[in-house]
């Protein structure tokens, strides 16, 4: 009876905070297991071994427990801060973030930081649950390139004849094929996957922190080598047994063989540092099964005095009120989609729509001069629309894409496209990680001297030279080019104002041999921008 009155306390706090963040267990669900761009089913086993670990050092969480710390305390509310803008904001890792911080933080307020310091392995553990394959993004475009690189060079080292095209792979063999390096084959998933289990194996199995670290500084390369050798394998069985056979049933099922191949090694990585540890210093080397011996934390009361539980119980009273208000995150208002448009008169400039080829193999675009009142694709008869099949496929319905060309005397085309922003984030993102997927070379970024603010990119491609500059703005008429800005203002009028607020997003691209650096390109390059936004407006 006396240990639930002294725990009574910290199991309120406890099963109130799991109480708080039950919508962020569906949110987590829903993009883990149902998003084909994060694709993390093993995150479920995450939260279960986490369990088992603090299970597992139950006894020696009991003897550490000390008297309650003003200073854990502290720590929750900041925690609680970033779980606010995360729910509210719909910053699904921010929430987890504050939520896995609670972890350590509410043990700490309670029973001190003896105690807290035990949990926080299982409490770090739980990060492999935050999905991060768009939030990095760059780095999957990198992985992309990496291994799209690297396959080239050993497939054309086996003579088969192989080109690179951005993330895609082109053969044009005795047995043809294209493959395109998508965002869930970069490797990332993989990664991902294989780094949870190797520190869950190195936790388990290897005695010493060095040893445990060293395992797992192995994941990473493990991880994007056999991406590589699966990407060569898929290319290879395509040239031999056809592309259907290659892209399709062997595809689907290589993953898994590349990916047992990959804990194998792991394993063997495993064994090779219990080798060299062993021939060093066997005897030197400490496990963590040694208990700690029950200490009171200086300063804190200890955990059966009445004025520490009295503590506790104040704690409760204030967490409660925060935790409840976390639970009940009201529906957001939405705004009304944007009804700004793209002029179809610009002074000094012809104006022409474009229209985009809906086949899969032939995606190209034309401006209505071109098609000369033809309403199929000339090039294959396909269907045409404003957004391209990609477009379609990859953005939230809700998306609307409007695309124009604007020609002026001087022989300046400008290709311009307007993005009008859904319900979610997902209809908009940096044109910085689409262009080098797309076999684009990036060679120049500053921001433009303009009245909306303008950030330009100098590129180059199979065509040549280009020049594209972007702009964000909202139904409130707040522009900024910068893509931190936006997401910014977004969190703090989701979890200020409970808003959603549409957004649109203007690109201009223009082929030239014109540079960035180039300070008379730039000006040209602005007056173009300065017309459009004010038509815009």
């Amino acid at each position: 009876m006396e240990k639930l009155k002294r725990n009574l306390p910290f199991l309120t706090a406890a099963a109130a905070m799991l109480a708080a963040f039950h919508a962020m267990y569906v949110r987590v669900g829903m993009v883990v297991f149902f998003s084909a761009q994060e694709d993390m089913t093993f995150a479920a086993l995450v939260p279960l071994f986490s369990a088992y670990l603090a299970w597992e050092d139950r006894g020696n969480l009991a003897k550490a427990a000390a008297g309650p710390s003003i200073w854990g305390f502290a720590a929750c509310v900041p925690l609680l801060f970033a779980s606010f803008l995360g729910s509210r904001g719909e910053q699904m890792r921010l929430e987890q973030l504050g939520f896995i911080g609670l972890v350590v933080a509410l043990p700490w307020a309670f029973y001190g930081w003896k105690c807290a310091r035990r949990l926080a392995f299982p409490a770090a553990y739980l990060l492999f649950t935050i999905p991060l394959a768009s939030f990095l993004d760059f780095v999957t475009v990198k992985l992309r390139l990496f291994a799209v690189a690297t396959a080239i060079a050993v497939l054309n080292g086996f003579g088969l004849d192989a080109a690179q095209q951005g993330t895609a792979i082109i053969s044009n063999g005795a047995m043809p094929f294209s493959i395109d390096v998508a965002e869930p084959c970069s490797g990332l998933r993989s990664l991902f996957a294989l780094s949870a289990l190797t520190v869950a194996y190195a936790r388990l199995y290897q005695p010493t922190w060095p040893r445990r670290i060293a395992l797992m500084l192995c994941a990473a390369p493990l991880a994007v080598a056999g991406n590589v050798a699966r990407i060569i394998s898929i290319c290879l069985v395509s040239a031999v047994c056809g592309k259907e056979f290659g892209t399709g049933f062997y595809h689907d099922y290589s993953g898994y063989i590349v990916f047992i191949a990959a804990i194998l090694l792991m394993l063997a990585a495993s064994g090779l540092i219990d080798k060299i540890a062993a021939g060093r210093a066997p005897k030197a080397e400490r496990t963590e099964t040694k208990p700690e011996a029950a200490e009171v934390e200086h300063g804190g009361e200890s955990a059966d005095t009445r004025s520490g539980n009295r503590t506790r119980w104040i704690f409760v009273a204030l967490l409660l009120p925060v935790l409840f208000f976390q639970a009940t995150t009201p529906a957001p208002e939405i705004a009304d989609e944007l009804k700004c448009r793209l002029p179809d008169a610009l002074a000094g400039y012809a104006v022409d729509d474009v229209l985009s080829c809906q086949e899969e193999q032939c995606a190209k675009a034309w401006t209505l001069a071109e098609l000369a009142g033809n309403d199929r694709c000339p090039a294959c008869g396909g269907e045409l629309d404003g957004m391209s099949l990609a477009e379609r496929l990859i953005l939230p319905p809700d998306t609307r894409i409007v695309k124009k060309v604007y020609s002026s005397a001087f022989g300046e085309r400008y290709f311009v496209s307007m993005v009008y922003g859904g319900k979610t984030r997902a209809s908009l993102h940096r044109p910085e990680m689409c262009l080098p997927s797309q076999g684009n070379l990036m060679r120049d970024k500053r921001n433009l001297e303009t009245r909306v603010p303008f950030h330009a990119i100098g590129y180059s491609n199979r065509r040549g030279n280009a020049v594209l500059a972007y702009t964000f703005f909202n139904q409130e008429n707040y522009r900024t080019a910068s893509h931190t800005a936006r997401i910014f203002r977004d969190v703090l009028d989701r979890s200020l104002r409970n808003r959603i607020d549409r957004w649109a997003m203007v690109t201009v691209a223009t082929y030239s041999a014109g540079e960035l650096a180039d300070p008379h390109f730039r000006a040209r390059l602005g007056h173009f921008l300065d017309t459009l936004a004010e038509a815009v407006e």
